[in-house]
């Protein structure tokens, strides 16, 4: 069972790979739904939990009975299921198209990516946070080339 925590990861995912399409013109999210079957009563019970915690965060989530399993994938044999969970907002992620994207949205902002260069060595310092003084944060790269790159962010 998703995490609170996963539920508002998925909607910001999704919301984030939308935004970088209109920002870059590259597409990485597919959005082709989700549909949850369910082969036993437990596991039934287990997606109306799960559809009724999407719904409090906005996610479109659909119980079905199955019957109805059919009218979202035609092809089913659902003579075996006790139920299924439909998401119509799920899709999936084009790891190519987002990094596309990322990396046109990133040129935007001024950053400068080299691609075939391997990092040698990272600098970092400790952490000034008092929430996490065992962490080290990132001051520069040296790259195989012997060329460093002065930056918070890798």
């Amino acid at each position: 069972r998703p995490s609170d925590i996963d539920i508002e990861l998925h909607s910001y995912t999704r919301q984030m790979c939308m935004q970088l399409e209109e920002e870059t013109g590259f597409a990485s999210w597919t959005e082709n739904g989700g549909l949850f079957i369910a082969n036993n009563k437990e596991r039934f019970e287990e997606y109306k939990r799960l559809a009724e915690t999407a719904k409090y965060f906005g996610i479109e989530s659909n119980i079905l009975e199955p019957n109805q399993i059919n009218d979202v994938h035609p092809l089913l044999r659902t003579d075996d299921t006790v139920g299924a969970m439909y998401s119509p907002t799920d899709g999936t992620i084009d790891p190519t198209g987002i990094v596309n994207a990322y990396a046109k949205a990133a040129k935007k902002l001024g950053a400068k990516i080299y691609e075939k260069t391997a990092v040698a060595s990272v600098k970092t310092t400790p952490s000034s946070n008092p929430q996490t003084p065992n962490a080290s944060v990132v001051q520069a790269i040296t790259t195989t080339a012997g060329h460093t790159i002065e930056t918070p962010v890798v």
